[in-house]
């Protein structure tokens, strides 16, 4: 297995439930050896002679067939599965799925910061434990989360993104539908555009707007968050949330309301923190570097505009590096 975020987390999960983990990828350094290092989780360079008759072997979804170990794999027909094949056929639990084409790994980590469960986060962090309930990002590329059967899924936004996958917007929503027929319910931002297309006989709306089940009236807004209340189906509860920017408002609620509707316990008054590589700071005499993962157009404005909340007096500069042109 690479040292990818998904497959790192992955790798941390089985090593917390009581397996041997292994795992290979390039010479080249990446955060999430750090965590795996933890766990005594060893890393080799990619080499054929890694592979042996003794594991099951979980390939990411960006490792090719002529990669020399899965190459090696193939040639000697051993026993395989990509990553999400292998969640969805081997870990037995009730799955929350965050899904949406905005901020999945932040979500997934605000769930695992308000309750107790296992999670499965694409940020390198990976928990298990006996709860019965499991958190995890599943991502629409290539319908890749159609592995899933979520006791609950979650739909925090949707936006055309993978260029190379959905030619536009009707395949995007036709993916995420089937997404629904495969979840036992759902719950929607009812204030996306989108996803208001979609059908179940257990969804659930939420949002400011008109004809949400769960609605969300803002108390206060600063620079420390907001504090609100959220009303509906036998629900009324004041909630801070302290992370800034609309956006990630829409994510505690969506993350709060999966873990009331599972009848999780909930820690109501935990300050949130983000994953890594999401507004990370670091300050450097009388100037503030915030590295973030955004890198849809809609993600880097939902950035900026969070930027603008917490440092006012700021000029703000933009450096992005771009990763897939498309």
């Amino acid at each position: 297995m690479p040292i990818g975020t998904g497959m790192s987390s992955l790798g941390i999960y089985l090593k917390q439930a009581g397996h041997e983990v292994k795992g290979s990828d390039n010479s080249e350094y990446y955060f999430t050896v750090d965590e795996l290092s933890k766990y005594d989780i060893e890393i080799k360079e990619y080499n054929e002679s890694n592979i042996t008759n003794e594991f099951i072997y979980i390939i990411g979804l960006s490792i090719r067939k002529d990669n020399v170990e899965f190459k090696e794999i193939l040639d000697r027909d051993l026993e395989y599965y990509y990553y999400n094949d292998f969640i969805g056929e081997f870990i037995e639990k009730k799955l929350i799925a965050v899904s949406g084409t905005h901020g999945k790994t932040t979500t997934a980590h605000i769930v695992k910061e308000l309750t107790d469960i296992s999670c499965i986060i694409g940020c390198g962090d990976g928990r298990y434990n006996e709860n019965e309930y499991l958190v995890l990002e599943a991502c629409e590329y290539k319908n890749h989360y159609y592995s899933y059967l979520p006791e609950i899924l979650l739909i925090l936004n949707m936006d055309l993104d993978h260029p190379d996958f959905f030619k536009n917007k009707k395949d995007v929503i036709k993916s995420y539908q089937g997404m629904c027929d495969r979840s036992k319910v759902v719950v929607v931002n009812g204030d996306d555009k989108l996803s208001k297309c979609l059908e179940h006989q257990n969804i659930y709306y939420y949002g400011f707007g008109k004809n949400v089940d769960f609605k969300i009236k803002l108390i206060s807004e600063s620079k420390n968050g907001y504090v609100f209340l959220l009303k509906g189906n036998g629900l009324c509860r004041l909630l801070k949330c302290n992370l800034v920017g609309m956006h990630n408002l829409y994510n505690y609620v969506g993350a709060y309301l999966v873990c009331y509707l599972s009848n999780l316990k909930i820690n109501h008054y935990k300050n949130i923190t983000l994953p890594k590589r999401r507004m990370n700071s670091y300050t450097y005499g009388k100037s503030i570097l915030i590295d973030d993962y955004a890198h849809h157009p809609n993600e880097i404005k939902a950035l900026y505009e969070s930027i603008k909340i917490m440092y006012p007096q700021y000029k703000i500069k933009c450096i992005f590096q771009s990763h897939t042109y498309s």
